[in-house]
């Protein structure tokens, strides 16, 4: 399971990737969650959504590791 969070500015992802429609390929379709975050996103907020999706994302998937 990949879960990432991007920047997003009107119409660009930052890196290039990031909308919620990408949701992987092949074997791994439907094991990528993208997370769009405006451009300007303070700390609270973005630590309040990390929370909110990250943490069911963990317990459903239960890694053996996590990179950040």
């Amino acid at each position: 399971m990949a879960l990432s969070l991007h920047k997003y500015d009107k119409d660009n992802f930052f890196p290039g990737t990031g909308n919620w429609g990408d949701i992987g390929g092949g074997a791994g379709k439907h094991y990528a969650l993208n997370v769009p975050l405006n451009d300007g996103i303070d700390d609270e907020s973005y630590v309040r959504l990390f929370k909110q999706i990250a943490e069911p994302v963990i317990g459903k998937y239960r890694p053996t590791s996590v990179v950040l």
